[in-house]
């Protein structure tokens, strides 16, 4: 049986786009425990609502807005992965 705690990061997503042909430059790891990944996705969300807000109030550095992005894009890219690998279906 299928459990939240015996699920794992399948490792399928990638992100972080670069170069003429907008490949990959990065990858989930197969093999991470779920919970751990999802703490990891809830952190990175905490650091991408700080840089947010930071920017909301017009206090931010131009380039805070790259780092929200790429903040973002790895927390998806954690969510994405695990939902590929089946936590959605988990009972």
């Amino acid at each position: 049986m299928t459990t939240p705690q015996t699920l794992h990061t399948c490792g399928t997503i990638t992100f972080g786009l670069c170069g003429p042909d907008n490949q990959p430059l990065f990858q989930i790891r197969p093999g991470i425990p779920a919970l751990a990944a999802l703490e990891h996705a809830a952190l990175l969300q905490d650091c991408m609502n700080h840089l947010l807000l930071e920017m909301a109030d017009g206090e931010a550095h131009p380039l805070m807005r790259w780092s929200a992005l790429h903040v973002g894009e790895m927390g998806k890219a954690i969510l994405d992965d695990l939902l590929a690998s089946g936590v959605a279906s988990a009972p």
